[in-house]
């Protein structure tokens, strides 16, 4: 899944029904990449979970040389650095069309603690990210949370949204020669990151849309994940 949302286990298939594509058997301890959506941030690490599965040569398989943690080489690959890094190393001139270079992908350079404050850093985060997971998925569900937050503590009228917010666009030309830092926004609330940055040359769009600090922004395609 892309945004480190981890690997998807589909149920077992006869051998017919695969696709001709090339395939690999999964073992744990191994950080995981979608070369075709490795810029949307689809790394993972394997567990004794995917003990059996295989997955297609479309997905990038590493293992440790020793001297890195790869939870904590997944959670560099998933920061906003890390994102763009990834998205620099997918060259193509559309999403659909982009593909995660293995040669580029190696050429990455991360920080490198020794091993024990790597251990402790990603120890760390994958403490915090199981916490805002359940936060976001447990806590029934946002909506359900503001809802009784609303109606029992701050009883009040229902307003629509477009009465309390306008929208607001600031084209940006694109110019061949120049340069452009392009941002999404994760899925489940998970905030904004800087994707890529590209030339416009490299960029189909003729205008692009600035976004400031304080802005409230939404994906049109997956703003109901």
């Amino acid at each position: 899944r892309s945004f480190g949302n981890g690997i998807i286990r589909y149920p077992q298939a006869p051998a017919h029904e695969l696709s001709k594509l090339r395939y690999f058997r999964l073992a744990p301890s191994r950080i995981v990449i979608s070369n075709i959506k490795g810029w949307e941030g689809a790394v993972t690490t394997t567990t004794e979970d995917e003990h059996g599965y295989i997955a297609s040569n479309r997905f990038l398989q590493y293992t440790s040389r020793g001297n890195a943690d790869l939870n904590y080489v997944k959670h560099y690959l998933l920061s906003e650095t890390g994102i763009g890094s990834l998205g620099q190393a997918s060259p193509g001139s559309a999403d659909r069309n982009r593909t995660l270079s293995i040669k580029n992908f190696e050429r990455i350079e991360i920080p490198l603690p020794d091993l024990a404050e790597q251990k402790r850093i990603a120890d760390y985060l994958d403490t915090t990210a199981s916490t805002v997971s359940q936060i976001i998925r447990q806590g029934a569900n946002r909506a359900s949370l503001l809802r009784s937050v609303t109606h029992n503590e701050q009883p009040g009228v229902s307003v629509p949204l477009g009465e309390l917010v306008s929208r607001v666009r600031r084209p940006v030309p694109v110019r061949t020669d120049d340069s452009y830092g392009l941002a999404g926004v994760r899925w489940y609330g998970d905030g904004v990151f800087h994707r890529e940055t590209r030339y416009g040359r490299d960029l189909s769009a003729k205008t692009l849309y600035e976004v400031a600090p304080g802005d409230l922004v939404y994906n049109r395609l997956f703003a109901w994940k």
